[in-house]
């Protein structure tokens, strides 16, 4: 198998008589969950505006990343919930 491709299988069963007719096929993705991104880092800091640098994951899991999101704990105490804040 190919991390990343996808792979079609059938299967059939026999008996003492022969073989019987294959399944249908079945399309499988050899992929799992992409790894954690790096930690969001600090850029700067103007007026009401706090940059940071987002760092992509650095194993896709065998499939194209289409998005990311952003989370924010706005608290000042860390007991706060987290909130999305960004999708891209």
């Amino acid at each position: 198998m190919v991390r990343g491709r996808q792979h079609r299988f059938r299967y059939r069963a026999k008996n003492y008589i022969g073989w019987g007719p294959f399944s249908e096929n079945s399309a499988v993705l050899a992929a799992t969950v992409p790894v954690p991104p790096g930690r969001p880092l600090y850029k700067s800091f103007t007026g009401d505006s706090l940059n940071v640098i987002i760092q992509p994951t650095l194993d896709h899991g065998g499939s194209t990343i289409i998005k990311y999101e952003l989370w924010v704990d706005e608290g000042n105490d860390y007991t706060s919930a987290f909130s999305k804040v960004a999708l891209y």
